[in-house]
């Protein structure tokens, strides 16, 4: 039978001691510099080992030390922690988070985000100390949530007679908290009221506002979300008049041929003057054969490309 097969169970072990009410052996109280007190093992520990009681509940009022070393063990940065606090009932208990070497110190994450505590002050001089001031009700920290950013680059993607596709991008801040959804509103014409037209999920960055009025002038916005409400609302920098699309004028000439090699050139334009009401999604490439005067595609590429290199 292997090692690992004789292990005893980790929370069977946390319950058993916290009902002993005394440390398993294997554990001495060491002195560190710069630190004080702190705890070590005197044998090696496996990652997911019980290994102390933080003794009484995950709330007391009574602070004084019992011998026990659960409560004497030091707080460690990320790099450094061997171990984590878990609650197990009512019981706080340590448990290895990787293998611990014999002769090394214990070290977690006090948890001040995971766990309410009670917090107090006691006022001390050479003659000793007076009773603590404690807090009324338990206190748990909570990470400090600004106002969300606004999304970016709020954008119009396709337009018809009736509708309108707005795209955008992500926020550069949640404010932190994870953004939840977004707000779609419209406004009808300069003066008018916004309006709320969508509620999306987080995932969602781009939504078609359909059901729209032919020729008439709308004004969208774009509103992230999170616990803590609405954010910054991002406008789209240009009223939207929805009408049938009509076809984009050309590329604004004359074609400019440059860095013309035996095998290769390159081909540049500048872009359409008139998008025919509709954002342009692609200029195509074509190539005309001299002998016949037939022409065949070569490619295609963005309507924010406006240059080419044939090879």
């Amino acid at each position: 039978m292997s090692r690992k097969d004789r292990r005893a169970n980790p929370i069977e072990e946390s319950r058993k001691w916290s009902e002993k009410n005394i440390d398993p052996p294997g554990f001495n109280l060491s002195l560190f510099e710069n630190k004080g007190r702190g705890v070590r093992t005197n044998v090696r520990r496996n990652a997911g080992d019980f290994l102390l009681v933080y003794t009484g509940k995950v709330i007391t009022k009574k602070e004084e030390e019992d011998g026990r070393l659960g409560r004497l063990v030091n707080y460690g940065s990320k790099k450094e922690i061997n171990c984590k606090m878990k609650l197990i009932g009512e019981v706080l208990c340590l448990f290895g988070t990787r293998d611990i070497h014999e002769g090394e110190e214990l070290l977690y994450d006090y948890g001040l985000k995971s766990y309410p505590w009670i917090l107090r002050v006691s006022a001390v001089h050479e003659e000793g100390q007076v009773s603590p001031l404690e807090t009324k009700e338990p206190v748990k920290l909570k990470r400090k949530i600004d106002v969300l950013s606004s999304p970016r680059q709020v954008k119009v993607s396709k337009l018809g007679p009736d509708f309108v596709t707005l795209d955008w991008k992500s926020l550069s801040s949640d404010g932190g908290s994870k953004v939840t959804g977004y707000v779609v509103k419209q406004k009808r014409g300069s003066d008018g009221a916004w309006e709320e037209v969508a509620t999306l999920k987080a995932i969602e960055t781009s939504y078609k506002v359909p059901k729209l009025d032919e020729d008439q002038e709308y004004f969208f916005s774009i509103t992230a979300l999170n616990q803590n409400g609405q954010g910054e609302t991002c406008e789209l920098d240009m009223s939207v008049v929805p009408r049938p699309p009509e076809k984009p004028s050309p590329p604004v000439g004359p074609v400019i041929l440059s860095d013309i090699q035996k095998t290769s050139l390159v081909l540049a334009w500048k872009p359409s003057k008139n998008d025919g009401r509709s954002p342009l999604t692609a200029y195509y490439i074509e190539m005309r054969d001299p002998n016949n005067g037939s022409w065949s595609a070569v490619t295609k590429v963005t309507p924010d490309i406006t240059s080419y290199c044939f090879l």
